[in-house]
């Protein structure tokens, strides 16, 4: 719960080991944030801050690997995300997926999502014909140098231009995934809905998704997007970086095939346990699903929510449920987010979920590249030599 993060002035005063009057101190030079506690005038005050507060004498020295740790973008709770401090479960139920990617980078929607849009290079046309057999991903990789070429404003690196830029970013992927030549002022989800026939109905499920992809904290890609930010890359190489690593083996999100396949088996099959307990059987394991002891995926509980609220009565989603439970039964087995994303792909009928959900998160990459970019290039450090050493 968010209230448990949060502790009165006296416990945060016995963690740092000091006296009330001196924590009231440091409450004010040090900026620790609290909350006001209703009918009282005593405050409430953020854990993550007074832990942090305690542990900075503690700060082993500085790596080669280090990127600022702190953000203001995402927070995970125990039941719930926050992007700048308001529930995605209030979030998903916003008209369009650009008003969450402008909050993510702290700016109007209206001023990033405007009249304007990024110019397409005559060379689009071509790299996308010789293109034309690999996914939006590799298309959006090689395409978007060009795109930023074209695009002077891609070189305004103050907080506001980078958002205008991801504005960009985020149209031409659209454009990209929709098969469209240019991009458009539709809304991200509206134009994608249009470009595969998709309903009313689809197209709400699908803004949803994308809200609950658009950013899940320093993942690996989302490491190396900082790291590139940091030396002063627009949003387009940085989108561009983050592709490139989220779709590696290693660092790979999800393993949306192996996901894919055990969703289609179960809404085809009359006995929807079955793929569970076959796969326990042979030793391997379920692809979608976390042990309870790795801890909940609150976009998963929130999206199924939003699922069953919509397809309850839905044969496939019944069938999913029955699976859901004789994992539960197995081994304590929860459904995570790629697992219902998968479903939820399933039910748009979309080419390429894939795809989409890379749009989504590049909007969190644009946010941590702002938020990086504002730091600074991290300072050179040399590697400490382990090989064989010289001979004299």
């Amino acid at each position: 719960m968010v209230d448990d993060d949060y502790i009165s002035a006296e416990e945060a005063a016995a963690l740092l080991g000091v006296t009330i009057d001196t924590f009231y101190v440091y409450v004010t030079r040090k900026n620790l944030r609290s909350t006001g506690i209703p009918n009282s005038r005593k405050r409430r005050y953020w854990r993550a801050d007074v832990e942090q507060l305690r542990g900075r004498g503690r700060k082993p020295p500085a790596s080669p690997t280090d990127l600022d740790a702190e953000s203001s973008i995402t927070l995970l709770t125990e039941d719930n995300l926050f992007y700048r401090g308001q529930s995605v479960r209030e979030l998903v139920n916003r008209p369009t997926f650009e008003s969450v990617a402008a909050l993510l980078w702290d700016v109007d929607a209206d001023a990033v999502f405007g009249e304007s849009l990024p110019a397409f290079p005559d060379t689009v046309k071509a790299v996308r014909r010789a293109l034309a057999d690999e996914s939006p991903l590799d298309q959006a990789i090689a395409l978007f140098p060009l795109i930023e070429k074209v695009n002077p404003r891609s070189q305004d690196f103050s907080p506001a231009g980078m958002a205008r830029t991801g504005g960009d970013v985020l149209r031409a992927f659209t454009a990209l995934i929709a098969g469209h030549d240019r991009p458009d002022r539709r809304a991200i989800h509206v134009s994608i809905a249009e470009a595969f026939g998709l309903t009313d109905r689809q197209a709400t499920l699908l803004r949803r998704v994308m809200i609950l992809a658009a950013d899940h904290g320093l993942e690996p890609a989302t490491f190396a997007v900082r790291a590139i930010a940091s030396t002063g890359v627009s949003p387009w190489r940085a989108v561009s970086t983050g592709l490139t690593i989220a779709i590696g083996r290693k660092t790979r999100p999800v393993q949306f095939a192996a996901i894919g396949r055990l969703v289609k088996e179960i809404v085809e099959t009359e006995r929807p346990f079955e793929p569970i307990t076959r796969r326990v059987q042979e030793g391997d394991a379920i692809a979608g699903f976390l042990p309870v002891t790795s801890g909940r995926d609150v976009r998963a509980t929130v999206l199924l929510d939003l699922l069953e609220a919509d397809y309850a009565r839905d044969a496939d989603f019944q069938r999913l449920m029955a699976a859901i439970g004789a994992a539960r039964d197995i081994g304590g087995y929860e459904p995570s987010f790629a697992l219902l994303g998968g479903f939820a792909g399933l039910k748009l009928g979309l080419r390429s979920r894939e795809a989409t959900f890379f749009l989504a998160r590049a909007a969190g990459w644009i946010a941590h590249a702002i938020e990086q970019s504002l730091g600074g290039e991290r300072e050179r450090h040399e590697p400490h030599y382990r090989g064989p050493l010289p001979g004299l």
